[in-house]
């Protein structure tokens, strides 16, 4: 997931008829940045001991994460795509269910933004919790 969630904010969802410029501000920035907190995260849980001897994470943790990669992932489908005109402006949810839903669909962009970034930022403080508690080695 450290390659496909920062792949699916740029590419993927250009691949899916939704661009415009903000794909280049997501491919500049947002992805980049996203690619370094992922890997920051799988560093954190591959580094502790538990989790190598045992090859699995707790259900804790893999909560967490199975809620950062939905929340990305669906702040890909409901993120609007700035552009030149009016007609520009869509996501891969109004480009499949049409632009009725530009307004619904701004919201939830909105929403799944916030909602990955507290997920994100909790894991990676959970996840040093955790390392720096338990003997890495």
């Amino acid at each position: 997931m450290t390659f496909v969630l920062p792949f699916w904010l740029t590419f993927g969802r250009t691949l899916l008829g939704s661009h415009g410029w903000q794909t280049l501000l997501y491919l500049f920035l947002v992805a980049p940045a996203l690619f370094i907190a992922m890997l920051t995260i799988n560093i954190l849980v591959w580094v502790r001991k538990d989790v190598r001897q045992k090859a699995e994470v707790s259900p804790v943790d893999a909560y967490l994460l199975l809620g950062l990669y939905v929340s990305v992932l669906l702040h890909g489908y409901f993120l609007i795509d700035g552009g030149d005109s009016e007609a520009s402006l869509n996501s891969v949810m109004t480009v499949t269910l049409g632009e009725q839903f530009l307004g619904i669909s701004t919201l939830l962009s909105e929403a799944t933004f916030w909602l990955s970034f507290g997920l994100l930022i909790t894991c990676i403080v959970i996840f040093a919790q955790e390392l720096s508690s338990k003997k890495p080695y």
